[in-house]
């Protein structure tokens, strides 16, 4: 199978569950996207968790990707390639078929796993932007750190389309940091899935840091509005080599 293209939808969405006999509610068709499915035993409703929708049972927290183009009905393997990769990743999904293509719904808490390993299969991962948002920062350079050991983290981000001050707050986290005991470099790129790996020279100076009164306001700020999902990492370095 060639590689897929998603696109990672925006806004989060709500899988209810509502009396088979009920009618579909009105606020519904006010959702970008949503599926209504009725059958013998239930009524179910996928929209966007923002919306009021008077259900038995709502499971939210939703992140959908859509398989980009129009997919032939001869082709055959496409959500078991999908559901493969990422069953395989331990990432459960609600999948949701058109007559043009299929659309993926992962948690949200779920979804920098889920891009990172359908991109690691080949697939391509977009992310949709607000025509108002700015181009993605360029890739900074490399990090000068020390003979090792010292210790990195690693913070792995997909962004969400909200943007309001964040490429400000970025900044002053950055100088924030350099200001801190311990802080030795940091290196960032972004495309579509973010990794930002920033150097320290302990254990304490990490801790240090995560404590820090203004990053755990930036930190609160970015689970609320710019990111869909994030993961951190720590590790100690104890080798490094290259060339310039």
């Amino acid at each position: 199978m060639k590689p897929l293209e998603l696109v990672i939808m925006q806004g989060r969405y709500t899988i209810h569950r509502l009396d088979k006999n009920k009618d579909i509610p009105d606020t519904v068709s006010d959702s970008s996207f949503y599926s209504v499915t009725r059958t013998d035993d239930e009524l179910s409703v996928v929209c966007e968790s923002a919306l009021i929708v008077p259900a038995d049972q709502s499971e939210s927290g939703w992140s959908c990707l859509k398989v980009q183009g129009v997919l032939e009905f001869s082709l055959t393997g496409i959500l078991a390639e999908l559901s493969g990769c990422l069953a395989r990743a331990g990432v459960s999904i609600f999948a949701v078929s058109t007559y043009n293509t299929d659309y993926i719904l992962v948690k949200t808490q779920a979804l920098a796993d889920a891009t990172a390993v359908l991109s690691a299969a080949g697939h391509k991962i977009i992310r949709t932007r607000d025509k108002d948002k700015p181009d993605p920062p360029p890739v900074s350079p490399i990090a000068e750190t020390p003979e090792p050991p010292y210790y990195a983290v690693i913070f792995t981000s997909v962004r969400t389309n909200g943007n309001e001050g964040y490429k400000k707050t970025a900044e002053e986290m950055v100088a924030l940091a350099k200001e801190q005991p311990g802080f030795l470099g940091v290196e960032s790129a972004r495309d579509g899935l973010g990794i930002t790996v920033s150097y320290w020279s302990d254990l304490k100076a990490i801790q240090d840091w995560k404590a820090n009164a203004d990053h755990r306001i930036a930190q609160k700020k970015g689970k609320e509005d710019w990111y869909s999902g994030y993961k951190i990492r720590i590790s100690k370095v104890e080798r490094e080599y290259g060339w310039k």
